[in-house]
């Protein structure tokens, strides 16, 4: 019996080259990725093999959005008077709460719709009959992207409400309304 060989033609040849180039530079690719890799945790340490991970997943865009926080304090010294807090969003009413003067603040956790802002509404009152409050717009998420891990701290005094933003110092934003 005679054997008869099979002689690829051009495109044949292309095919195979082209298909071993790619093999080849999928290997290489892959290759160099784990080298980086190892280079950044012989340089990091043993510790901090977590911190890489983070640096890793943060990269691939899937770090997680930790919610936003309003805080409300009451610093009305010189009537000591109880601080009404009522805060509402488009979705929900968190109804009256009360905070004593220097006592624990009133504060609530959330996070930004990635559709549609997020705007917290709110009204501060000074005492249970109050003469002097304040409605106001205590949080408006950023338009596109959405907010993480940000602390609005809202402050009552005597003279206005203050509003300290991450942690930045105190700014008088509205004075109040006499009823």
């Amino acid at each position: 019996m005679e054997s008869t060989s099979h002689k690829p033609n051009r495109g044949e040849e292309w095919t195979e080259i082209v298909e071993e180039e790619h093999r080849n530079r999928s290997r290489s690719e892959t290759q160099h990725r784990n080298r980086s890799r190892d280079r950044r945790r012989r340089a990091l340490g043993g510790g901090e093999e977590e911190e890489e991970e983070k640096r890793r997943v943060k990269e691939k865009g899937e770090a997680k959005c930790h919610k936003n926080t309003l805080v409300f304090q009451n610093n009305l010294f010189q009537s000591h008077a109880v601080l009404k807090v009522h805060c509402k969003s488009r979705d929900d009413d968190l109804g009256d709460h009360f905070v004593n003067f220097q006592g624990p603040g009133y504060d609530f956790r959330f996070g930004d719709n990635i559709f549609l802002t997020t705007k917290w509404h709110c009204s501060l009152a000074k005492g249970t009959n109050p003469q002097y409050s304040r409605e106001f717009q205590a949080y408006e998420g950023a338009p596109i992207f959405r907010r993480c891990s940000a602390v609005y701290a809202w402050e009552a005094r005597d003279d206005g409400i203050y509003l300290s933003k991450n942690r930045e110092p105190l700014q008088l934003m509205y004075s109040w309304d006499k009823i």
